[in-house]
């Protein structure tokens, strides 16, 4: 029987943890939370206002209505304890996005209880790529078991005719259990447009990640 993994007791929030299961779970949790993650992790983004009404031209210098609908990895990646595997997220385009789009960042949160192996991103098909990452656990920096990571990319280019897609390498511990359900990771994407000013940007709707244990 799958054990389904929650937060242990003790254990810090994650972004978006106040909200009910389905929705920590769901395809369209909002990414407006990771914000303040990426904000007390690397100190590089801007922190805007509230999202525009979607009737609403972009406007200059604020964040735009959230894009994208969640393309998560369909079954569930197995992961031996005490070693690590490529988990695969994505999503798919919708929402009004500029022509063209640059300055990617990548919010990339392990599902708990398992961790971020190393901080490497691998674009599946026509995804972005060259992807450089800073992983942290908690606040402290790290190369390898993190429990999040932000990534930025110097792609200009097109948004996604249809979906994006990437993997990344998550850890489970030697200790897990048989037969663990690990939930409730998850990533978000954020664009800038060269053709807008700089404080103008598209946040994607979170993408899920997940990954189990093998059955005893």
């Amino acid at each position: 029987m799958m054990t389904d993994v929650r937060r242990p007791a003790g254990a810090p929030a994650r972004p978006g943890a106040e909200r009910p299961l389905s929705v920590r779970r769901g395809v369209l949790r909002r990414a407006g939370k990771w914000c303040a993650a990426v904000l007390a992790a690397s100190a590089a983004l801007t922190l805007g206002a509230g999202p525009v009404p979607a009737t609403a031209a972009p406007r200059t210098g604020t964040p735009q209505p959230y894009w994208g609908t969640d393309r998560p990895q369909s079954p569930a990646t197995l992961i031996k304890p005490g070693s690590s595997a490529p988990v695969t997220f994505g999503i798919k385009k919708t929402g009004n996005l500029p022509s063209r789009v640059d300055k990617l960042t990548l919010a990339v949160y392990s599902p708990e209880l398992m961790r971020l192996a190393d901080t490497k991103v691998t674009p599946v098909g026509t995804a972005p790529g060259g992807w450089s990452c800073r992983m942290f656990h908690g606040m402290t920096p790290m190369e390898h078991n993190g429990t999040h990571m932000i990534c930025t990319s110097s792609y200009s280019g097109p948004p996604p005719a249809e979906e994006w897609h990437w993997k990344v390498n998550i850890a489970a511990p030697a200790e897990l259990p048989a037969g663990t359900r690990s939930a409730n990771g998850w990533a978000a994407l954020r664009l800038h447009s060269p053709d807008r000013d700089r404080d103008t940007w598209w946040d994607s709707n979170s993408m899920s990640l997940e990954a189990r244990t093998p059955a005893p």
